[in-house]
């Protein structure tokens, strides 16, 4: 008897028969979808999930991210933003930047200038804030803005090097003779790794506004938050003072169970209306550690009448 494997020795079956190893009618029943309906509907579910996936790109591309808005705020809204009487500060600025120097930079809003800071002559590229314009008690129309630079070698996502530092400017316009001419500036050189501290227009009393300046760094296993304040006052920039929000030691001591943590103090503030002051209180509550004393205090600070400084107390200042 001769035996052979069926697929060797079998004779080629029709295009309509039933592979040898199953009947006839599991074959009918599958080969439509086999042949026909199973192309289609994986030629639909690929288009599906292209479709799913363009949306999804279309969607990222066009979101802009919070961090981003309030870092570096749309040069254009220098331009429109308006004064109470529809001007706008443009002509201003405009003679700022030609008075030092500065020049077009790689992308819309943003100017490069050169800048001695500490680290010696440094090309910066920076944006202007949005102005806010306020008329004070004295019926002063006012106009407050700022420069805000990083390194062109930080680029917006920083440098390998701790002590390079950003710019702040920050500037302080006053009408004259329906034009906006600049009264005072105040440049700060700070930051680290080639970056600007984060800068924010606030108002500080009913008929006051100024700027909040927010800095930070980490070296060393020492890490240090802290908020500046400066007004806008009979057309000076005045500073405020300074309030340390965060302070710690931790990373000095690998070993926390040999080596406790000294210092680990924070400070959540908000500025608060006082009656008949025409600068809000400082509300400051602290908790944690400091110099291995657990901490919790909280006190609300006016201004003082004459400096317009906090009276933050030294001990909470902490400066490593």
């Amino acid at each position: 008897v001769a035996r052979c494997v069926p697929r060797k020795c079998s004779p080629p079956l029709p295009r309509t028969a039933s592979p040898w190893y199953l009947p006839a009618s599991a074959t009918s029943a599958t080969k439509p979808v086999t042949r026909k309906k199973t192309p289609l509907l994986l030629f639909l579910a690929i288009l599906a999930l292209a479709g799913i996936v363009l949306a999804v790109l279309v969607r990222m591309l066009t979101a802009t991210p919070a961090a981003a808005v309030s870092a570096a705020p749309a040069a254009t809204a220098v331009a429109v933003a308006p004064a109470p009487d529809g001007r706008t500060l443009e002509r201003g600025l405009d003679h700022y930047r030609r008075t030092q120097k500065m020049s077009a930079g790689p992308k819309p809003g943003r100017w490069l200038v050169d800048a001695e800071t500490q680290n010696g002559p440094t090309r910066l590229d920076g944006h202007f804030l949005a102005p806010q314009f306020f008329t004070a008690a004295d019926g002063v129309h006012y106009a407050l803005t700022a420069f805000v630079a990083d390194t062109v070698d930080a680029q917006g996502d920083g440098m390998d090097s701790f002590a390079a530092s950003g710019q702040v400017r920050t500037l302080l316009f006053a009408d004259q003779a329906g034009d906006f001419v600049l009264k005072d500036s105040r440049t700060l050189t700070a930051g680290t790794q080639g970056m600007a501290p984060g800068v924010r227009l606030v108002r500080l009393g009913e008929q006051a506004w100024g700027w909040q300046i927010s800095n930070g760094w980490t070296h060393m296993g020492y890490s240090r938050e802290n908020v500046e304040f400066f007004a806008a006052r009979d057309g000076h920039i005045v500073p405020m003072g300074e309030l340390v929000t965060s302070a710690s030691d931790a990373g000095t001591c690998p070993d926390a169970s040999n080596c406790p943590v000294s210092t680990e103090l924070t400070a959540s503030w908000r500025l608060v209306p006082e009656a008949g002051k025409p600068f809000y209180s400082l509300e400051v509550d602290w908790s944690g550690r400091l110099r291995g004393q657990a901490i919790q205090r909280k006190m609300t600070l006016q201004p003082d009448a004459a400096t317009l400084r906090y009276p933050v107390p030294k001990a909470f200042n902490i400066s490593f």
